[in-house]
C-alpha cells in the first residue's frame, strides 16, 4: 500500500483542522451571529409593521377574502447590521397571488423600500375555511463575499372574527390597522413592534 507523502499529510492535517475549526464555530453561535449582521438587508413590512422571518401574519377575511398591505425594503441598517452594496431588482415569489408588483429596486447601499403591493388572500371552502399562501424575498449583496438575506412569511384569512390574535389597547389608542403576530413572537420581538396583536 502506498504512504502518502509529506506535503499530502500536510494537507490533509489543514483540511481536518479546518473543519475542527468550523464545527467549533457553529457550536459557538458564529452561524446565528452571521445571520444577524445581514438581517436588515432585506426586510418585509406589513401593514407598515417589520415581520421577521418565517413569521404568520394573519388577517380576517372581508367578503371571503383579505388584502395584505406588503411592502419590500432594502439597507435598512441598525446598530448591528452594515448595509451592503446592490445590483439586482429583489422580487417576491410564491403561491401567493400579485406577488409581481411585490418587488423593490436597489439604490446602492442606500436605504430603499418599494412601493406598498395588496396581496389577496381568499379563504376556502365557500368562506367557511381558511386560506393561507406563503411568500419568499431575498437580496443579495454584489460585494466579495457576498451578504445574502432571505425572508419567509405565511400570510393566513381567516373565515371569520375572532379568529386573528386579538387587538389590545395601548394608552388613549386603539390599534386597528397593524397585523397580527403568531404569539411566539412575543418572546423575541421588541414590545413596541408587537402592540397591534398579542396571544391568545
Amino acid at each position: 500500500m502506498r504512504c502518502g507523502t509529506a506535503s499530502e499529510a500536510r494537507g490533509r492535517w489543514r483540511r481536518l483542522r479546518l473543519a475542527a475549526l468550523t464545527l467549533a464555530w457553529l457550536a459557538s453561535g458564529g452561524a446565528g451571529r452571521a445571520r444577524a449582521q445581514d438581517e436588515c438587508l432585506l426586510r418585509v413590512k406589513a401593514a407598515r409593521v417589520t415581520v421577521t422571518d418565517n413569521q404568520t401574519v394573519c388577517q380576517e377575511a372581508q367578503n371571503k377574502t383579505c388584502v395584505f398591505q406588503l411592502q419590500a425594503c432594502l439597507n435598512q441598517r441598525d446598530g448591528t447590521c452594515a448595509a451592503a452594496p446592490m445590483k439586482r431588482k429583489v422580487k417576491a415569489k410564491g403561491s401567493c397571488r400579485a406577488l409581481a408588483k411585490l418587488q423593490v429596486k436597489p439604490d446602492g447601499t442606500n436605504p430603499v423600500c418599494g412601493a406598498v403591493v395588496g396581496v389577496k388572500v381568499k379563504t376556502k371552502r365557500r368562506g367557511r375555511r381558511e386560506g393561507s399562501c406563503r411568500i419568499t424575498i431575498a437580496a443579495r449583496s454584489s460585494d466579495k463575499p457576498a451578504r445574502r438575506d432571505v425572508e419567509k412569511l405565511t400570510l393566513v384569512c381567516k373565515p371569520d372574527p375572532g379568529d386573528c390574535p386579538a387587538r389590545v389597547a395601548v394608552g388613549s389608542t386603539t390599534t386597528t390597522t397593524l397585523p397580527c403576530f403568531a404569539p411566539c413572537d412575543c418572546c423575541v420581538r421588541p414590545v413596541t413592534d408587537l402592540f397591534g396583536c398579542v396571544g391568545r
